[in-house]
Order: C-alpha cells, then structure tokens, then sequence
C-alpha cells in the first residue's frame, strides 16, 4: 500500500484480506514503527529458559500464564502442506495464540502424541511423535527481547520425514 500506492481494496485482494483488515495492519505497523521498539537478539540460555517456562505453562495449560510470556503481537504459522490439518493464516495476538495453544495441547494429548523439547533451525522448539515413535509436528519458537515472538510449526508429513525417530 506505502511502497506502490495501491489502494487498499487490491492489498486485500493480494493477501487475501478485507480492505478494512489491511487498514488495521497498515495502522499497527504505523504505530509500531512510530514507538521504535527494537527487538534484540538474546543469549541461547535466555531463549531456552523462555522455552522452559512456555512449555511448562503450556504443559499446564496455563492460559494466563502464556499470555504472560508472548509478546502482545506473536504470530503462530502452521505448515501442513495440504496433507495435514494446520491453520489456514497465521494467528496473531496473545491472548489468541495462547487459548489456541492450550487447545492445541489438548489435542495432541487425545491422539497419544508425545513431545520432547528439541532445537530446531537454532531455535528452541518441540517435537512431537506418534505412538509409533515417528515424529509428526516440530514446532520451533523465535525469543525475542524475553518473550516468544512467534511460533512455527510443521505438520506435513512429507517435511518431517526426515526427522530421526524417538
């Protein structure tokens, strides 16, 4: 919309949003920008004890507790790659991402699925496995400035294939 003047009705159409949508995101970023919040870098033991505390509070299922530990903006993207349930767009906010997590949780629980905290691409994450032993979900997690800043997780079979078995 900034870079190539476009109106906001063809933002949308590209990003598969509505016009007021874009609006909003376009009026967060301003903001965002505006603050000048930085976000920096922070130490692999400070990430790790983000991770710790998150996946206890998760474990938990702990609502409030997560919320207290995602930034007020953390985004959740889910790669299923059509062959494995996953969020359709990414889920933004925390007080969202946390409620959908704890669910999330849940589920995993009900089909038998196991995890153990991994680091994945750097990134302090999870794997989850099946009841055969294979991996089936690993979720990393991006920590910045004390808080999870995002989460990425991927479903399709065809990426995690290649993950060794528990």
């Amino acid at each position: 919309r900034e870079v190539f003047d476009y109106p906001y009705d063809e933002v949308a159409a590209v990003v598969g949003k509505s016009p007021e949508n874009c609006r909003q995101i376009l009026a967060r970023a301003r903001r965002h920008v505006e603050e000048g919040r930085h976000r920096f870098d922070v130490s692999r033991e400070e990430r790790d004890e983000v991770a710790r505390r998150f996946i206890a509070a998760w474990e938990e299922g702990d609502t409030e507790g997560l919320v207290e530990l995602l930034a007020p903006d953390v985004t959740v993207y889910g790669d299923g790659g059509g062959k494995a349930p996953s969020i359709p767009a990414p889920l933004v906010g925390a007080e969202r991402v946390a409620k959908a997590l704890v669910g999330w949780g849940e589920q995993t629980r009900r089909w038998g699925l196991v995890h153990r905290p991994a680091h994945v691409n750097g990134e302090p994450g999870l794997v989850f496995y099946d009841s055969d032993g294979r991996a089936v979900i690993v979720a990393a997690l991006e920590v910045a400035d004390g808080v999870v800043v995002a989460m990425r997780s991927v479903l399709n079979p065809d990426k995690v294939a290649h993950v060794p078995p528990r």
